[in-house]
């Protein structure tokens, strides 16, 4: 965007359907005309990024920057892969319970039932050892001889005892005697396996069940966000709701970040995920909020914001994702709850605000949900907020210099517009056509030349002293 000097080198600028010299802002046109802006200064440098350069950007150059996927998906998921992961799957194991609750809830089964039928499979596999190493299969209708476990004939018996042992079903008819001491050992040892499986279990799925990643579904977010005037200041919007009745305490807006594509820094160093805090907060902007009805998320564009320089035309070339976090603690269960959203560029509408959801009856206040992403248009100017800064404080040193120039003598003036290191030389001038502005700066070889005429962007102007 172009940088905007001091006195000592003031340029002056007008834009197609611009700021005029009395301040007024005429009314934006449709979104699908966007005017080119232009900028004369000779304070401008070399390889300076300037909304000329901005606006030439062909459609099939906007298209290629435009190839990167989105970093967070509209439902909150984080699209991305690891790659050559030292120790990956060790890292995993060790982590196993965290691991076990990450799991989808059908491999999670599917884990544990394993486990099981395992469990009973190997311990029924030692039972079977310990009773032909003991001899019970040799002595099978010895009615003299002491078994270690009763009725053990085969192996499908024996695998039946280490379900009814684990399981603390006990049928009757297989037992463990008291005659081997081993056998007494085995069963201890089983149970407590068996206990630890099914401590294990229910303990993934109580976290499985009780964490507020489903809770997450029952926020809603706008699905475009919105740049226009809000209180007389350019500001980015966007809808947050929740639908259930059980509320969200202390829920606030933790964090909001610009993500831009392919940034070069001064190093030459490129990244590719770069992120920058954006300043969010409902109405005045703080982030904490208090979530009963659909409130409306507000972020001020001001000289802090990365969008200090993104203009209605600028908007449709940009590439960036607006990443959106939104914590709370649950009521219900006292846990922490985090939902994630984003907008790409092409989401967020310039010019609009949305429509209002609240309404009261004889029952009390009433939302209908049917607003909830419908928008309608306002007057709103197509310019970066940066320029709009400018031509305030252009506005307000003018209307400060009148003020003081008033009551003095043409030296006074002169002495004045030195000490301000004003060029009286430079000229200014800007001429409406049809709601259309256009500006241009006299050259110092102009001076003295009275009302002249020259030729900008091909149209005819009158340059006249002011």
């Amino acid at each position: 965007m172009p940088e905007f000097h001091g006195n000592k080198d003031r340029s002056y600028f007008t834009m197609d359907g611009g700021p005029t010299r009395n301040g007024r802002i005429p009314r934006s046109p449709p979104l699908h005309q966007h005017s080119q802006m232009s900028l004369i200064s000779d304070s401008s440098t070399p390889g300076e990024r300037t909304p000329m350069k901005k606006a030439s950007m062909t459609s099939s150059e906007a298209v290629v920057r435009r190839r990167w996927p989105r970093f967070v998906s509209k439902d909150g998921t984080c699209n991305y892969r690891n790659h050559h992961v030292p120790m990956y799957k060790r890292r995993y194991v060790r982590d196993f319970f965290t691991s076990l609750v990450d799991l989808r809830w059908r491999y999670s089964i599917i884990a544990f039932s394993a486990a099981f039928v395992l469990s009973w499979f190997l311990f029924g596999i030692v039972w079977y050892i310990v009773s032909l190493v003991h001899g019970d299969f040799a002595h099978v209708d010895d009615p003299d001889f002491q078994p270690c476990v009763s009725e053990m004939r085969d192996f499908t018996s024996s695998f039946l005892f280490s379900l009814e042992t684990q399981t603390t079903i006990g049928y009757g008819s297989r037992h463990a005697r008291d005659n081997c001491g081993f056998g007494a050992f085995l069963v201890a040892f089983q149970s407590i396996v068996g206990l630890i499986i099914d401590t294990l279990m229910i303990g993934v799925f109580l976290t499985k069940l009780a964490r507020p990643k489903k809770r997450a579904h029952t926020l809603l977010f706008s699905e475009q966000a919105c740049i226009a005037n809000r209180d007389g200041k350019l500001s980015l919007m966007f809808r947050v709701a929740d639908i259930r009745r059980s509320h969200i305490v202390e829920a606030h807006v933790s964090r909001s970040l610009l993500f831009r594509h392919h940034r070069k820094t001064m190093e030459g160093e490129e990244l590719y995920l770069n992120f920058e805090d954006v300043n969010v907060g409902f109405d005045k902007g703080t982030d904490r909020v208090f979530l009963i009805t659909p409130i409306t998320i507000v972020h001020e564009i001001d000289k802090e914001s990365p969008f200090y320089d993104v203009s209605e035309d600028s908007l449709a070339k940009e590439d960036f994702e607006v990443v959106v976090l939104f914590e709370g603690i649950l009521e219900s269960s006292s846990y922490t709850l985090q939902a994630r959203t984003s907008y790409l560029a092409d989401e967020i509408m310039w010019g609009y605000h949305f429509d209002n959801m609240v309404t009261c009856s004889e029952y009390g206040y009433e939302v209908d949900y049917k607003k909830f992403n419908k928008t309608h248009p306002i007057p709103t100017h197509e310019y970066s907020a940066r320029i709009l800064d400018a031509h305030r404080s252009s506005l307000s040193l003018d209307r400060d210099v009148d003020n003081n120039r008033q009551g003095k003598t043409h030296v006074d003036r002169v002495r004045d517009d030195d000490d301000r290191g004003v060029d009286s030389k430079r000229l200014s001038m800007a001429l409406a056509y049809e709601n259309e502005i256009h500006t241009m700066v006299c050259s110092n070889n102009e001076w003295g030349q009275g009302d002249h005429t020259a030729v900008e962007n091909g149209k005819k102007v009158t340059c006249t002293k002011l």
